[in-house]
């Protein structure tokens, strides 16, 4: 159970882990049954997100065998052969490092052994309440770890506790070293000695406490820890681990080799500036220690690095938001690595901590468990002013988590990979402003928005500053990208996406583009972005905005669940048809993405080979290109002569199919009056229950009953469990079949509001079953 409303965005983050397991997999069967009830019901599992999902399990089970009345003390590590003293299991350092590995999946799985109060979870709960911690790891640890439960006193003591020995053992500098000993006269902090390692497990404690806003840690704080770290920066951008007591900070080859601390220290520095910095500005102002720092990660990235050093490219990436080290991404590539480290108890082998699994175990797991959390918004990396306000999506992300009592994370993607990896989030956020630096997207970055749009996504773009020039670039690049198709317009207040909420938006100054089923484009010529920048909520409306774009992007779907993995996996051909999309005058092609997509979905899923092409009716030939499917939005009419072409084209064999995308009346009609013309002396008739267009008895088809429609037909129209297909047979075949309700959409695999059709997994079914009709028909 996550906290109430108004918990911590630590919370957030770490408890974050495998929230999204519980929506795509049963831990028992491993299946994904609860994904294909929920309104993303056609959204594909990955394989890589099953893996992830059982090695999560395996290694939380391990962990949980190793307990012992609530500890998980090794005292006793292996680092190059050498037997040392562990030092993270001083003082009971080891059980808040478990702890907080466990309290994170916990919240994720259906493991009735990781609940709070199975005996297991209890007795680590208890001992972990009970540690008095006299060195930084364990204080740390166990603030981190704490934090994660619910704050009642015996909880809040426990903060207060780590917090107060934090405070008093920090140096004066801003850094730690392993413990503060008043007690046995002698002092660390006052001696110059440090190490990097134990100041960003400090550090991480106190974000933690401060994060429940129940404690708070003093401003003065953060501005200690900051000056450490840009003081001791190494030229190159890199931090190294440790200071001796002479104040000469150890470069030897030793110390080098712990390659975590430049991530621990660019990590810190992110973190820090959470609360350092919140100003608004219209241009970039670059932090030169954050960039040497990232510079350095960056390039020296290995995803086959030890756990420890792992754990710190991760921190790097979710505080950072980055998907991409470069066009590396980082989790997808360090999680293979950890995965392939599991041992057949369930256990990872770290590398870093030798011969101890339940570090290991504890370090893989939290890797593993934060990096398939939800995304709301890619915000884009491009070449002009995209990160002027560094804290916009981070601080909405947190608004929306804590508002909807649900882990979600954010991302900065780049125009150097492929629009396919922006696709993991429902909507690309674009900020910036029109200066002397920036003067619109090159032909490269519009081509790549394109096939975003095209593949189902949704840009939603804020002007910082609200400056008039940078609105019109944005209207430029939309039109660019629907090729001046459809108009740039302000938003009417009657839009669906200031009512996608209860109390609706009275906001109505937003513009945009639509295609007639969805919109593609949103932009705000007000300044949305530096409210969220200030972390300001005396105007709710720039917060309202954020959950509304989501709601219409995701047809109101939960925040909770993962958005769709979009990606359609090459598949093999034993049967194959050429199918001819009818180009018309009017809106013949409102979703460009949907049928080259369908295409791919019938290779991997029908094996079943689909050559598309775009064709005018007077061209369409039966023997060619056995079926014709045709959409739209609008009115539209034919000629005579289109009208002869067609009819010929049917009663030579061909099969037209149509359907009204969106399930807007104006083409309904239109498409109604056609068919009357075609054939006078034949009505349109419902497709029977027992048609193979619904049964899938064809070769390649499948069963689409129970048929599902989408959220928002069900709003509209009421519950129907049938499909709704019209038809006519001529010499006991279809010639033509259509449908009022949008199927073609459903091809995407996305969930926008205000579709009037078929839930995406039945639209492609439906689809399927068609193609499989011509092929055994033909």
């Amino acid at each position: 159970m996550l906290k109430p409303a108004g918990h911590s965005r630590q919370s957030a983050k770490l408890a974050a882990s495998l929230k999204w397991l519980r929506n795509i997999l049963p831990i028992a069967a491993l299946t994904a049954a609860p994904l294909l009830a929920s309104p993303c019901a056609s959204a594909r599992i990955s394989k890589f997100n099953l893996k992830v999902a059982a090695s999560i399990r395996k290694g939380a089970r391990f962990l949980l065998s190793q307990g012992h009345n609530g500890t998980w003390n090794s005292n006793i590590m292996t680092w190059g052969g050498l037997k040392a003293k562990n030092p993270v299991s001083q003082n009971n350092g080891e059980e808040g490092l478990v702890m907080e590995a466990l309290l994170s999946v916990s919240q994720s799985t259906n493991d009735t052994r990781l609940a709070l109060n199975s005996p297991a979870m209890k007795q680590g709960i208890a001992a972990l309440l009970k540690d008095v911690p006299n060195t930084t790891y364990a204080a740390g640890f166990q603030a981190s770890a704490v934090s994660l439960l619910p704050l009642h006193r015996p909880e809040l003591k426990v903060l207060h506790m780590d917090e107060r020995y934090l405070l008093n053992s920090m140096h004066s500098d801003g850094a730690y070293t392993y413990a503060w000993l008043p007690a046995e006269g002698r002092n660390p902090r006052e001696l110059g000695e440090w190490d990097n390692s134990n100041t960003q497990y400090a550090v991480l404690g106190m974000w933690s406490i401060d994060d429940t806003r129940k404690l708070g840690v003093p401003m003065s704080y953060w501005a200690r820890v900051a000056r450490h770290f840009r003081t001791t920066q190494h030229p190159d951008g890199a931090w190294w681990y440790h200071q001796s007591k002479t104040g000469v900070p150890n470069y030897g080859p030793i110390m080098r080799h712990l390659t975590s601390m430049p991530q621990a220290g660019l990590a810190t520095m992110y973190l820090v500036d959470q609360y350092l910095d919140r100003a608004v500005r219209l241009n970039p102002v670059p932090d030169m220690n954050v960039k040497r720092g990232l510079a350095y990660v960056t390039k020296h990235f290995n995803p086959n690095a030890d756990f420890y050093s792992l754990y710190g490219d991760e921190r790097v990436g979710l505080y950072s938001g980055f998907k991409f080290f470069g066009t590396t991404n980082w989790f997808k590539a360090g999680a293979a690595h950890v995965m392939s480290s599991q041992a057949g108890d369930g256990s990872y082998q770290a590398n870093f901590y030798g011969s101890n699994p339940i570090i290991g175990t504890a370090y893989g797991l939290l890797f593993l468990a934060r990096g398939g959390v939800p995304v709301v918004f890619n915000k884009l990396q491009y070449k002009g002013p995209w990160d002027a306000r560094p804290l916009d999506d981070d601080h909405v992300t947190e608004w929306l988590s804590k508002t909807y009592e649900t882990p979600l994370k954010w991302q900065v993607v780049n125009t150097q990979v492929s629009y396919k990896s922006w696709l993991d989030a429902p909507i690309l956020l674009i900020t910036g402003h029109a200066g002397d630096h920036f003067r619109g997207f090159g032909k490269k970055t519009i081509d790549k928005l394109r096939k975003f749009i095209n593949a189902g996504g949704m840009v939603f773009s804020n002007s910082d500053g609200g400056t008039l020039r940078w609105n019109l670039l944005m209207k430029k690049a939309a039109e660019q990208i629907v090729h001046n198709k459809y108009p740039w317009k302000t938003l009417s207040k009657k839009n669906a996406l200031y009512h996608m909420q209860s109390l609706p938006l009275q906001y109505g100054e937003l513009q945009g583009i639509s295609n007639g089923v969805r919109l593609l484009w949103v932009n705000s010529p007000k300044d949305l972005g530096a409210t969220w920048q200030r972390d300001n909520f005396y105007d709710l409306r720039a917060w309202k905005t954020a959950a509304n774009l989501f709601f219409y992007a995701t047809s109101k779907a939960s925040f909770a669940r993962k958005f769709p993995d979009l990606h359609v996996p090459p598949g093999s051909a034993s049967r194959s048809l050429n199918v001819a999309q009818l180009h018309y005058k009017g809106n013949w092609n409102p979703e460009p993405g949907a049928w080259p997509r369908m295409v791919k979905l019938e290779a991997w899923k029908a094996q079943t080979g689909v050559t598309l092409s775009v064709s005018k009716i007077s061209a369409l030939s039966a023997g060619n290109t056995p079926l014709a499917v045709m959409t739209g939005t609008g009115a539209f009419t034919f000629t005579t002569a289109q009208r002869k072409a067609l009819r010929k084209y049917m009663n030579a064999g061909g099969l037209l199919f149509a359907d009204s995308a969106g399930g807007h009346a104006p083409f309904t009609n239109s498409f109604l009056a056609l068919a009357r013309k075609l054939y006078p002396s034949h009505s349109l008739h419902h497709v029977p229950p027992g048609s193979s267009i619904y049964t899938g008895t064809n070769p390649g088809g499948v069963n689409v009953m129970p048929i599902r429609y989408r959220k928002f037909f069900t709003i509209t129209n009421g519950l129907h469990t049938k499909p709704r297909l019209l038809g006519i047979k001529v010499k006991g075949k279809w010639v033509l079949l259509f449908s009022q309700d949008d199927v073609t959409s459903g091809y995407l695999g996305t969930h926008p509001w205000g579709i009037l059709g078929y839930a995406t997994k039945s639209a492609q079914a439906l689809g399927r079953n068609i193609i499989a009709y011509k092929i055994a028909h033909h």
